[in-house]
């Protein structure tokens, strides 16, 4: 029998989570502000096959379907996904064509009803002409390890994968990474993660002697060199740079 676990999208303290059954269902539900764009990170599976999870069944809320065929496009709920060629848009449309049928569903500029497969720890924009909320669901991804691949050079849109705050700093997440010096002016090339809040990113670098009180430690800083306690909320997403490859392994 599955459980039901509701994962609020606000802060909540990481020890109200405590994932002891591997198929745990949940659901995180957020406002979203009209006109704008909100970073979310996938953080549940498929409840049927405990792996990626469907577009279709990810996104859902009270926002309102458009119609293709009145060339409402322009107006309608949008998920951007960003890959190895940018961003593809989808669209939530209420005659979206699946074969010789009209559906409900995310569509593609065609208007044909897709069907993508979100792997957990990544990420997606999501924007409504309207103030709406904005549910997702799936299964909680059980305690143990989760690896997500970064290509070297490139930005990559990746997220916290389970339900609870991680820190940048916590020993929960490893970076894989060669930390860069500070006061070797290597800022333009360290590791970088970019947090997306209110319109606008803020920058943290990954520096082998970040100043944390009287100490030098190698940790996540701002631009001042200074390490921070920033975390990664519930369902949340960030992007993340390193010169070399590398593979981001998150614990719970």
């Amino acid at each position: 029998m599955k459980k039901l676990m509701f994962v609020a999208a606000a802060a909540i303290a990481s020890s109200a989570f405590c994932i002891e059954s591997a198929n745990t269902v949940g659901y995180s539900s957020t406002a979203v502000a009209a006109n704008t764009w909100y970073m979310a990170g996938v953080q549940f599976t498929d409840t049927a096959t405990g792996t990626g999870i469907s577009l279709q069944d990810f996104v859902k809320g009270d926002f309102e379907a458009k119609t293709f065929w009145d060339d409402e496009t322009a107006i309608a709920p949008q998920v951007q996904i960003y890959g190895a060629s940018g961003y593809t848009a989808y669209y939530y449309f209420d005659d979206a064509a699946s074969g010789s049928d009209e559906i409900t569903a995310w569509a593609n500029v065609d208007g044909d009803a897709v069907d993508v497969t979100l792997a957990p720890g990544s990420a997606l924009w999501f924007k409504n002409p309207t103030a709406c909320n904005v549910t997702f669901a799936g299964q909680v991804i059980p305690a143990g390890t989760m690896e997500i691949a970064c290509t070297a050079g490139a930005w990559n849109m990746i997220a916290n994968p389970y339900p609870t705050t991680l820190a940048l700093n916590s020993d929960k997440i490893d970076w894989n990474v060669e930390p860069k010096t500070f006061w070797d002016d290597e800022t333009p090339i360290a590791p970088q993660i970019q947090v997306y809040a209110a319109g606008g990113y803020t920058a943290y670098y990954y520096f082998d002697d970040a100043a944390s009180g009287s100490d030098e430690v190698t940790a996540w800083a701002n631009v001042d060199g200074d390490a921070v306690d920033v975390s990664i909320p519930v369902g949340g997403a960030i992007w993340f740079k390193a010169s070399d490859a590398s593979t981001v392994t998150f614990t719970k």
